[in-house]
């Protein structure tokens, strides 16, 4: 009988970011500013199919390639304390194939005047080495990235 297998990783990420902490509060929990900063490469669509952030809600995202089937990102938040945390379940699956199951929580503190302190840290199950946690570290590292650059933009539309 084959075995089914598994592996287990941890993301842990702490980015700084020049906005004060509401503002990066803000930027990760509403739908629009989601979709600007986390948005996938060209060629890929993104969509949300709903969107409810509150606790005890869920979100489920599609997204993918143009034209193929699309990843389902479904999130529920179990805490949310605004400003400061977000605690919260994901399942990842395509064509109803689980390719992750994990936990997240996101930690904003203010480290200065207009200075803010992002951490990161996902701990996740990956059925079949379909996926692993350094696959994503550097997808949230890519999207870290994407949120500074959106924080960028909209404050220099903001002034």
């Amino acid at each position: 009988m084959a075995r089914y297998q598994i592996s287990a990783g941890t993301v842990d990420i702490t980015r700084a970011y020049p906005v004060a902490v509401d503002r990066l509060f803000t930027a990760w929990t509403t739908q629009e500013a989601l979709l600007a900063w986390s948005a996938p490469p060209e060629g890929w669509d993104m969509s949300f199919e709903t969107f409810d952030f509150r606790t005890g809600h869920t979100d489920r995202c599609l997204f993918g390639p143009v034209g193929a089937e699309p990843y389902l990102n479904a999130v529920q938040y179990h805490e949310i304390v605004p400003g400061r945390l977000i605690r919260q379940t994901t399942t990842l699956s395509r064509a109803g194939k689980v390719m992750f199951v994990g936990a997240l929580s996101v930690e904003f503190r203010a480290t200065g005047e207009n200075v803010s302190e992002l951490r990161l840290i996902e701990t996740g199950l990956y059925p079949e080495g379909i996926d692993s946690a350094g696959d994503h570290e550097d997808g949230w590292s890519g999207m870290l990235g994407g949120l500074g650059d959106y924080l960028a933009r909209t404050a220099a539309k903001a002034a």
